[in-house]
């Protein structure tokens, strides 16, 4: 066997064991919601606000929380999910160099060093998404979903964008670009609710789910 093929086998060893571990962790997850969002989202910003309020309140009405695990807006998530007694705050981490650890609001997680493993475990076991603003990692997170739900990968519904002032121009362009010049259908623009209102996220998802 050359030298190439045993680096490919320890490889796919190490990808399936990544699997197995997230399956081992999440496969009793129940009513679990994704939210994705910035690392560099800072305590100051009202965004952080809102994702402890949106963790909380989503905990208190019998909703596990996964999130990225890192700083920012995963951090506020599951700092808000944590103040529930019960509530499963969940952490799926990436290996970079500038994210070493989990939160510490998080009470199980795992740190993968494969991001499409990490992104699969993320969107499994998940009934819905939320997404706060973030840069080019969380619009990655936001469109790989939005293209599994498109392609109907996944059943799930609806992605929920927090943020009216930072996500509407990216609205707008999908609605006068991509979807006048044939690239998606209104059914991909319908599939996102874009809002500041946490309450009506909590309660649609709610209403559906619990």
């Amino acid at each position: 066997m050359s030298k190439n093929s045993t680096i490919d086998v320890q490889n796919t060893k190490k990808i399936n064991k990544e699997f197995e571990k997230g399956d081992a962790l999440l496969k009793d997850l129940d009513t679990a919601i994704t939210i994705y969002g910035s690392a560099r989202t800072t305590r100051d910003s009202k965004y952080y606000e809102m994702g402890v309020e949106i963790g909380e309140k989503l905990a208190k009405n019998g909703f596990d929380i996964i999130t990225g695990g890192g700083p920012g807006t995963m951090q506020a998530v599951n700092e808000g999910a944590y103040r529930v007694t019960g509530t499963k705050s969940i952490g799926l981490g990436i290996e970079l160099p500038f994210e070493t650890q989990l939160n510490q609001y998080t009470n199980m997680g795992y740190t993968f060093k494969y991001f499409f493993v990490r992104k699969v475990m993320m969107v499994k076991y998940a009934k819905a998404f939320i997404a706060f603003p973030g840069g080019i990692g969380t619009l990655e997170e936001l469109f790989e979903t939005l293209t599994l739900m498109q392609t109907t990968k996944t059943q799930k519904g609806k992605v929920y964008l927090i943020g009216t002032d930072y996500y509407s121009g990216l609205i707008k362009w999908m609605k006068t670009s991509m979807l006048e010049e044939g690239y998606i259908k209104q059914a991909d623009i319908d599939a996102i609710i874009l809002t500041d209102d946490i309450d009506m996220v909590v309660r649609e998802l709610t209403e559906k789910f619990i």
